[in-house]
């Protein structure tokens, strides 16, 4: 039986996507105002959070990383640098070799980007007793610690460089 087929993990899919859902209904608003605000694609924004967490990096590991085409991934940075949020350089021994790193107006978004959310969250949580926060913190964080060891057993790692 593949896992999808599985009942129970059905049914944990189905709780999780409603669980998405009513969180963003109940407190989304501040972290998708400036998402609406920033004029950004979702690829250029994930973007912006690679490069956030794995700093300078290659035009080729953001194409692998999004599945995208070298070439819509080179667009997709050039409107990013033109906009301030990265900065791309050449590998000075082999020219054909693009680097790309966050720029503090890059890096200053991603930062007010992650603080909205965690309001957002904090919001949409604040109902919970203390004691299910807890219960779900460490069911969370258990889940967190099998999936990380569960990618680098695949040796799948966000950071490719």
């Amino acid at each position: 039986m593949q896992r999808e087929d599985n009942p129970e993990i059905s049914r944990l899919i189905q709780v999780l996507k409603e669980f998405n859902k009513l969180l963003s209904i109940s407190g989304g608003h501040n972290s998708l105002s400036l998402l609406y605000e920033s004029e950004l694609t979702i690829p250029q924004i994930l973007t912006l959070h690679y490069v956030f967490h794995c700093g300078k990096v290659s035009i080729s590991s953001i194409s692998e990383t999004l599945r995208l085409s070298l070439g819509a991934t080179s667009h997709l940075v050039d409107k990013l640098v033109k906009r301030g949020y990265l900065l791309r350089e050449e590998n000075p021994k082999d020219r054909r070799i693009k680097y790309v790193s966050i720029t503090e107006s890059g890096a200053e978004f991603i930062e007010r980007l992650n603080e909205s959310r965690t309001y957002d969250l904090a919001n949409a949580l604040s109902f919970l007793e203390m004691e299910d926060i807890r219960k779900l913190t460490d069911l969370i964080g258990e889940v967190n610690e099998k999936l990380k060891n569960k990618l680098k057993n695949e040796g799948k790692d966000l950071c490719k460089e």
